[in-house]
């Protein structure tokens, strides 16, 4: 790849914070951490995705839920084999994708930069303080953390190519990449479908991506990755693309009202969630503004054709998108999905800041500015999580008082044996409190039975959100489980604790039947 002229930057201060890879690395290392205690210690439950993780990670497989790839699910296996069923082994693992992901948009707007140094942690900060990933990201994510920590480095994949001679191996890093990307989320193959097209826009990336020498061992790679999963799903009953009207939330309205809700939550939202540290930037550096409006233009140096291709990939993946969901009846999306074609924004905000080479104070009031947000952002979202949202959630799971919960059922008999769930909501948060326990959550159908047929414990435990529950899973007990004689109105046990948080008292109620001992298999 052909070198842009680094920017001249002063050797101390906010600048020469971005432009050392060590000082970037550190004042991520610094947001991770605090991501880190808030999800691992403060927290007292686990958020809804991971509740499934911890069901489907009872055992590894080649494909889970039909819904989802199963790369974060076999993640969890690891971190849950170390660490248990905990908020602490989810932490980790979100960390290690939010981690992987500000990796990924170092090194490949690095890679895209050719010898700048300022760009690639510009790019860092700018993405850590955007609404959708300083917030969106680090509060919410499980599955797609995966796949933008995959995703993010794709474009250092395909730039690391543009070379008289590709680095050995190039085409076995390009390979492993789209294959893991597949398994993380099935929406990758869009997002990489778009980027690989629109790098065909550089002019010495269609003559690259085009050889038969590496699109061969390309794909043999990806296609071995991917082949186990796809295999499984051949032999399920249903795919994905059976339930994509109620992912893409499909209603009943006229065409106008659906590509207005497309263009509002496909193309306007996404664009918003990032909008902050590209305003900041073109506020400070009007030269990066498209066109250079209001300074000397943009320099047309070596990176230009890379700054096009990730605006082109943008707008591919939001069309290809758009295309998709309105094929399949859908009409809106939600906030994550665009996720990765939003990503691409500020690694191309930084590129172009970065190519109008700013003087060290210019340079300097950008990375302090960028850094102060990313603070900002990233702090605040941990406090209002840790403390405020306590007081106004409406499921609360991150909150639960799990370790009263488990006192409670202690001092009924239960020990640890079968818990049976039709929500995953306690059920699933209450399995680190027993270790060695087995989860059985009817929703997912007869093929769980087999896993984990020996537990530790002889107990039976069935946790309910609602009594009325308790008529559909004692059917379901009976045939599945072989528990006859179940009564019709058994006693309830109700427990009481209030929401983890230091200004709540809201009471977090459990409702639960016990049978020390077992019934049927279920113990």
């Amino acid at each position: 790849m052909r070198t842009a002229t680094p920017a001249i930057l002063p050797e101390s201060g906010p600048a020469a914070w971005i432009a050392s890879p060590a000082r970037v690395a550190l004042m991520a290392a610094g947001v991770l951490g605090a991501v880190f205690v808030v999800f691992g210690f403060v927290f007292t439950g686990l958020p809804r995705d991971e509740l499934e993780s911890v069901f489907w990670g009872q055992t590894l497989a080649w494909g889970y839920d039909i819904q989802q790839p199963p790369l974060h699910n076999w993640l969890a296996v690891g971190a849950m084999a170390v660490l248990g069923p905990t908020p602490l082994a989810f932490a980790l693992l979100r960390v290690l994708s939010l981690g992987g992901m500000l990796a990924g948009v170092w090194l490949s707007t690095r890679t895209l930069a050719g010898r700048d140094s300022l760009a690639p942690g510009l790019a860092v900060a700018a993405v850590l303080s955007t609404t959708l990933f300083g917030v969106g990201a680090v509060l919410n994510l499980t599955h797609s953390l995966v796949l933008l920590a995959v995703f993010a480095f794709l474009p250092w994949a395909v730039a690391r190519l543009d070379a008289p001679t590709p680095p050995p191996g190039a085409a076995l890093a390009l390979g492993v990449v789209l294959g893991l990307g597949t398994l993380s989320k099935y929406t990758f193959v869009l997002f990489a479908a778009a980027f690989l097209l629109a790098a065909l826009t550089h002019p010495r990336m269609r003559r690259v991506l085009l050889r038969v020498r590496l699109i061969v061992p390309t794909a043999v790679v990806a296609g071995l990755l991917v082949l186990p999963h796809g295999l499984w799903v051949l032999g399920a009953d249903h795919t994905v693309v059976d339930e994509l009207p109620g992912l893409l939330h499909g209603r009943a309205a006229g065409l106008g009202a659906r590509l207005w809700d497309l263009l509002r939550t496909g193309w306007l939202d996404p664009v918003a969630g990032v909008a902050l540290p590209l305003v900041l930037m073109g506020l400070i550096v009007p030269a990066a503004l498209p066109g250079g409006r209001w300074g000397a233009p943009a320099d047309p140096d070596p990176p230009a054709p890379w700054r096009r291709v990730l605006l082109v990939a943008v707008g591919l993946s939001m069309l290809l998108v758009s295309l998709v969901t309105l094929a399949a009846g859908g009409s809106r999306l939600r906030e994550h999905y665009l996720m990765p074609a939003a990503l691409l924004l500020p690694m191309w905000a930084a590129l172009r800041v970065a190519a109008t080479r700013p003087g060290p104070a210019r340079a300097g009031r950008v990375a302090g500015v960028l850094i102060g947000a990313a603070g900002l952002v990233v702090g605040g979202v941990l406090v209002a999580g840790g403390v405020v949202r306590p007081l106004s959630c409406t499921r609360c799971l991150t909150d639960l008082p799990v370790p009263q919960w488990a006192e409670g059922l202690r001092a009924q008999g239960f020990q640890g044996g079968t818990v049976v769930a039709p929500e995953l909501d306690a059920a699933a948060n209450l399995m680190r409190a027993f270790p060695g326990s087995r989860l059985l959550w009817p929703p997912a159908g007869p093929r769980q039975l087999a896993w984990r047929p020996g537990t530790r414990g002889d107990d039976c435990l069935v946790v309910l959100s609602s009594p009325a529950e308790w008529p559909r899973v004692r059917a379901w007990m009976e045939n599945t489980l072989g528990a006859d004689g179940l009564p019709s109105d058994p006693p309830l046990i109700t427990l009481h604790a209030p929401l983890r948080g230091p200004l709540t008292e809201r009471d977090a109620p459990l409702n639960a039947l016990a049978w020390p001992g077992g019934v049927g298999d279920c113990r």
